[in-house]
């Protein structure tokens, strides 16, 4: 079953008895992390140029590797609410949370017919299957005539 992003903002934001689609739950987790990544990474090179702490600090502090705080700090990826409060701890801060209604945020592209738009539409494209389980794309020019890609896909 295909959602469009359209209707998956809308099925998040009303307080019908429906389950959430995994895309959808799985781009707020995603928006989620690099917020909250992004709000340790400012502070971290905020008190890190005014020479204030460093990798080996927050490490220290944290009983960790010098290693570990770099991979935490290069990337959101699996933090828990523990990781987040442990780094902004050991940087002499806490988390504070606050939530926003979804129908209050503004989207952008939301009402842009792209959206909603099937992606092989979008891009003029035509794909043709082959005999050998391999497939041709073409595009559909502007002024009309057909140009092959050679570029074959195999499933």
């Amino acid at each position: 079953m295909t959602i469009s992003p359209q209707m998956s903002w809308k099925s998040a934001s009303s307080l019908e008895d429906i389950s959430l689609d995994p895309a959808t739950l799985g781009y707020f987790h995603g928006l989620a992390q690099s917020e909250a990544h992004a709000i340790v990474l400012s502070l971290f090179q905020s008190l890190s140029g005014d020479k204030k702490i460093t990798r080996a600090f927050i490490a220290r502090r944290l009983d960790k590797s010098p290693e570990q705080v770099t991979r935490w700090l290069s990337a959101p990826g699996n933090w828990t609410l523990d990781t987040l409060t442990n780094l902004l701890l050991a940087m002499g801060h806490r988390p504070k949370f606050s939530v926003e209604k979804l129908s209050d945020i503004r989207q952008s592209n939301y009402h842009h017919h792209a959206v909603s738009m099937n992606l092989t539409d979008a891009l003029n494209l035509t794909v043709t299957p082959k005999s050998d389980d391999s497939y041709a794309l073409s595009t559909r020019m502007e002024d009309g005539p057909i140009r092959v890609n050679k570029v074959e896909y195999r499933i």
